[in-house]
């Protein structure tokens, strides 16, 4: 937050959109703090001030908030739009795109997830990121490549264990899988001839990401075939 702060303290005024990557508990009071004291944001205006609480982020959310954040802000008020997910979907992301280049007057989003190195480049570019730490390396894919396939399968085999001993959050298998599809975006920017074959696993891999949102979803099996693919 001390970025949030400082931009203030400089401008009078902040940017319009943050990602804040974190637990939502580290980073809930420090949000509110600079709402209530510094922004003069009205919190208890329901018309004014939106919380949102998602396991993942998806196209209809995105178009909820499209349609709330399009009413006028009252003069000399601030409307703000606090969201906090676990991950957000490619497509999601595309479909905030719009409305985070050109947002309304006075409207200012905060979206706090786990990690922020595996959203699309399009999305980030609209924000100003306040990094956190994460567990799930962001090069990922390079460093699986650099193993054994029986390596790789206990490499899942360790995180799976973990999560269902919940050592580790479901969250961290999400990461794993949008992490890969970032490698290959970027090896697609860097090589555009490779580029059918690894657009192909990225759809996949987009499959098992949403796959994985659902309750009876074997993370297992889904985190095997995902690696099937590197």
């Amino acid at each position: 937050m001390d970025k949030i702060e400082e931009q203030y303290n400089k401008n009078g005024d902040i940017h319009h959109f943050y990602i804040l990557e974190g637990g939502r508990d580290l980073i809930e009071e420090k949000v509110f703090d600079f709402l209530d004291n510094r922004l003069q944001a009205d919190r208890s205006d329901k018309s004014l001030f939106y919380q949102y609480d998602f396991n993942k982020f998806f196209v209809k959310d995105s178009r909820s908030i499209t349609s709330q954040s399009q009413i006028k802000t009252p003069i000399g008020k601030k409307m703000i739009f606090v969201i906090y997910t676990n991950s957000i979907t490619h497509q999601a992301q595309n479909a905030l795109l719009k409305l985070l280049e050109e947002p309304s007057e006075r409207t200012y989003f905060f979206i706090v997830l786990p990690r922020a190195d595996n959203l699309l480049p399009t999305f980030v570019s609209r924000s100003i990121v306040i990094k956190g730490s994460g567990s799930v390396s962001e090069n990922i894919l390079d460093e699986l490549r650099g193993m054994t396939v029986g390596d790789r399968m206990k490499f899942i085999e360790d995180l799976v264990k973990d999560i269902k001993a919940e050592k580790k959050e479901k969250i961290e298998a999400q990461n794993l899988i949008q992490n890969l599809i970032c490698g290959f975006e970027k090896e697609i920017l860097e090589n555009p001839d490779e580029s059918i074959d690894k657009k192909e696993k990225i759809e996949t891999l987009m499959k098992i990401e949403d796959y994985l949102g659902d309750s009876g979803a074997s993370i297992k099996i889904l985190l095997e075939r995902a690696i099937l693919l590197i």
